[in-house]
């Protein structure tokens, strides 16, 4: 993975998450990962101090209380909140002597070819216009970040670890971005946030591409209906959301082949039966799947 920290800067990212290792990873879809730690901050001095940003920061607390200050504005955080704050900004987190906290931090840059770039924009236009840069977080953000942490952290370096850790973090950025900008009554209705929705399904798509076998059986907390979601995504990819869904299968179906047996790449994409993937993927593709099959993997 391409590194793209100074010694310097590497140096002050391990002063500063000395109980992470430090990750240097250049993301597609215009997305570059400084760093993802799991924090356990008991006093300011090990969160550093206050210190100048050198780029975008999700801060998810999911045990623990204190305070943290951006840019001269002192605000109060605990458990289950999410603190946003962006490049150049002065920040600091200060933890209670009582109760220290505990947090998953997540350091990113986002260029202009990222689908979440305007939201970004979005988020960081209203936090300067006043509104907190501190909100309650969802539900399923602790299990997310262990996740992508794990994920990234493993020892593999090829397409599919990289696309696995591509759409876990997209997936997290997005789904704090869409709750920052969400809490603007006007901007919920935009087109912007359309396009945002859109990119979180599609995020979620890939990220979850093992264990969806129905997509009527997309889970609550997107917040919208199928019959919303799919008259949206038709409207605006100009293709169904069934056929993008079957299109991403096969796309992954693809990828493991080149590394797996037929057999356990069905299993892998919960078919019914060797049978059905081998129809499935040749109405798709237009060969058998046993055509990409690696010469070393066996049925």
């Amino acid at each position: 993975m391409k590194n793209f920290l100074s010694q310097r800067e590497q140096k002050y990212y391990i002063a500063l998450f000395k109980h992470a290792e430090l990750l240097n990873m250049e993301c597609n879809n215009g997305l570059k990962l400084f760093i993802i730690a799991d924090v356990h901050c008991k006093s300011s001095n090990e969160c550093n101090g206050i210190h100048k940003q050198w780029c975008d920061e999700i801060t998810f607390v999911y045990s623990g209380e204190g305070e943290v200050i951006t840019n001269d504005k002192r605000e109060p955080i605990r458990q289950g909140q999410i603190h946003l704050c962006f490049k150049e900004d002065m920040h600091q987190i200060i933890p209670s002597r009582i109760n220290p906290l505990k947090f998953y931090c997540i350091g990113f840059e986002l260029e202009n070819s990222n689908p979440l770039y305007n939201l970004r924009n979005q988020a960081k236009s209203q936090i300067l216009s006043g509104q907190d840069s501190i909100i309650k977080g969802m539900n399923d953000m602790h299990s997310s970040c262990m996740n992508a942490l794990s994920t990234i952290k493993e020892e593999e370096n090829n397409q599919i670890h990289s696309a696995l850790a591509t759409n876990s973090l997209n997936y997290i950025i997005g789904t704090v971005l869409k709750k920052f900008t969400s809490t603007n009554e006007n901007y919920s209705k935009s087109i912007s946030m359309k396009e945002s929705l859109l990119f979180y399904v599609i995020s979620y798509l890939k990220n979850n591409v093992y264990n969806i076998n129905a997509l009527k059986n997309l889970p609550a907390d997107i917040g919208y209906s199928y019959s919303y979601i799919s008259h949206l995504f038709s409207d605006v990819m100009k293709e169904s959301l069934k056929d993008f869904f079957i299109k991403l299968r096969m796309e992954t179906a693809t990828e493991l082949l080149r590394e797996t047996s037929v057999t356990k790449v069905s299993n892998m994409l919960g078919y019914s039966s060797v049978h059905a993937f081998t129809r499935a993927y040749k109405t798709a593709c237009g060969k058998a799947p046993s055509s990409l099959k690696s010469d070393n993997s066996t049925d």
